[in-house]
Order: C-alpha cells, then sequence, then structure tokens
C-alpha cells in the first residue's frame, strides 16, 4: 500500500455479500414472476398438465382364425396408407386456408405422422398427413357423398 490507504477487508467482504443477496433476491423475484406468467396463461406444453390413458389390453385369443383375419387387415391398412402417402394429388392447384382443429385430433395427427415417419421410413409431417387425408377424402368420397346430399 503505497499510498497509505488502508482497506479495511471486512467492510469489503461485508458489501460484496449485500450485493450478492441482492441478487440473488432478483433472481428469486425473476423465477417466481415467471413461474406464476406461465402458470396463469398455460401456453407452455411443457409446463401443462400432463394426463396419461390407461389402457386396458385383452389377450389374445388362443384360435387362430382371429390373428389370420386381423393380419391381413393391418397390411391392408398399411398398403393403403402408403399409398396415401405417397401420392402428390394436386388437380388444379395448391390453395391455402387456415384450419382449426381440436388438441386431440391435432394431437392424434401429430402421433400418427412421428409414427410413419420413424416405423415406415417416411418423412412426413404433421400438415402433410392431414392434407393427403383431406384430398383422398374428396377423391374417394366426393360423388358418392354429392349424390347422397341431392337425394334428400
Amino acid at each position: 500500500m503505497a499510498n497509505g490507504k488502508k482497506i479495511n477487508t471486512l467492510d469489503l467482504i461485508q458489501q460484496m455479500t449485500e450485493k450478492n443477496k441482492e441478487t440473488l433476491n432478483a433472481v428469486e423475484n425473476l423465477k417466481q414472476e415467471r413461474s406464476e406468467n406461465i402458470g396463469a396463461s398455460g401456453t407452455k406444453q411443457h409446463f401443462g398438465p400432463k394426463s396419461v390413458r390407461k389402457e386396458a389390453r385383452t389377450p389374445k385369443s388362443e384360435g387362430k382364425g382371429t390373428s389370420e383375419e386381423e393380419n391381413p387387415k393391418k397390411k391392408n391398412a398399411l398398403k393403403q396408407l402408403k399409398v396415401v402417402l405417397n401420392t402428390e394429388a394436386f388437380r388444379d392447384g395448391k390453395a391455402t386456408f387456415t384450419l382449426s382443429l381440436s388438441r386431440e385430433c391435432l394431437d392424434r395427427y401429430e402421433k400418427m405422422a412421428t409414427g410413419i415417419s420413424y416405423k415406415l421410413g417416411t418423412g412426413t409431417s404433421r400438415n402433410d398427413l392431414i392434407r393427403k387425408v383431406l384430398e383422398r377424402f374428396i377423391m374417394d368420397k366426393y360423388e358418392k357423398t354429392i349424390k347422397e346430399i341431392e337425394l334428400k
């Protein structure tokens, strides 16, 4: 200490601890404010309540007749799904529109798209899947539906 000033280390340590306490209090206040905002709005999915459905599974029957009947149905359903996914059916051109679906419906489409991408190795997004399902429905069911409406 060349200039002759004496520094009281105890006072310096106390000042530092007071600043640290103020900083910790400010951080805690920010955390509380943010957690209250997230809890009230419920917009963050990972903070929202989680619901898990438990499904009761029945044991498979001993007879081979039921499994042989179900297996071709599953294979046929997968073939139809692959056909839907591999079609790019825009008859006239793309038109953009906004669609609102229930959360459960969107969650199911998301789960289906993820499963298709993972299990079938076909990169599919939820929106692409919804679009293809709607296009397929119109291609397959439009004429029949219009006839039924006209009959009523």
